[in-house]
């Protein structure tokens, strides 16, 4: 099972994603919630397998915020989940401690993909 912490401002994206990824046997979304310095206290405490992250709608130094929830779960993947992203932006992120960097206009399936090859070893 693969256990989901979802940091994110807006309470329907929160509930629309936990819903579609708890309906999916491998998922179990922890908990989620729309503060960002709550949700590094959460990463800290249940060490997620995988964090989802938007950081532009709360904080002003996003990157900070990824640096800040990476350590306070450091064999968590953290996954920013956001809708749109500049290509420096994404650097940014990458570099401060982002596994993957996804758009909100992924359907679930596909972000359900996205975080099973996050965490799942590649067959060879």
């Amino acid at each position: 099972m693969i256990n989901v912490l979802i940091v994110d401002e807006h309470g329907s994206v929160r509930e629309l994603v936990a819903r579609g990824l708890n309906a999916d046997p491998q998922f179990r979304v922890v908990t989620h919630t729309g503060d960002v310095l709550l949700g590094t206290e959460l990463a800290w405490f249940w060490k997620p397998d995988i964090t989802l992250f938007d950081p532009k709608t709360t904080c002003r130094h996003c990157s900070d915020m990824c640096q800040r929830i990476a350590r306070a779960s450091p064999g968590s993947r953290l996954v920013v989940f956001t809708s749109y992203l500049l290509q420096e932006e994404e650097q940014a992120f990458l570099e401060a401690g982002a596994s993957r960097c996804l758009l909100k206009g992924l359907s679930l399936k596909a972000l359900a993909q996205e975080l099973l090859s996050l965490v799942q070893p590649v067959a060879r």
